[in-house]
């Protein structure tokens, strides 16, 4: 199994000096509560700190959970809406795991009008490629890999190398 890394477009992300984000300081929650000068004290801030966030490391974000146990890593993530098929499990040489999904395959084939409510909304929050890099201390086996996807968490085990 090889990962697929996506490389990110840089001319999409915005920028702290973009004439949209500024604006985004000049909406009525920032004007309610700041003076001028404490909204100019927070935009300068956060620029700061924007500069030292890899924004496009953010794009493709995954909250995941893992656990280790002496025999054993545990991963469990979130991919509501997702099927087996749309999900790639993979290792690198590094010691790294690798769990990319995509929404976009998944086709609706739903006759049942709520049901693909849900799916669209799913669909409309989720429809972007994932990607998560997890590094884990130990090597693994790649043959004692089990993994099983039940109310949109999947759950994988990878079993240590002895």
């Amino acid at each position: 199994m090889g990962a697929r890394i996506k490389n990110t477009n840089e001319e999409n992300i915005m920028k702290p000096h973009d004439p949209k984000f500024i604006e985004f300081f000049n909406l009525p929650p920032f004007n309610n509560y700041f003076s001028p000068k404490d909204k100019d004290l927070l935009l300068q801030n956060f620029r700061v700190l924007m500069n030292f966030i890899p924004l496009n490391k953010l794009e493709n974000f995954m909250p995941y959970d893992l656990t280790e146990t002496p025999t054993k890593y545990i991963v469990d993530i979130p991919l509501p809406g997702l099927a087996p098929e749309d999900i790639n499990i993979a290792l690198s040489a590094d010691n790294r795991i690798h769990i990319e999904a995509d929404l976009r395959k998944t086709p609706i084939s739903s006759k049942n009008h709520k049901q693909h409510c849900q799916v669209e909304w799913s669909k409309l929050f989720w429809q972007r490629p994932i990607h998560v890099e997890i590094p884990i201390e130990n090597p693994v086996d790649p043959n004692l890999v089990k993994a099983k996807l039940e109310r949109g968490i999947l759950h994988v085990e990878f079993s240590k190398i002895k």
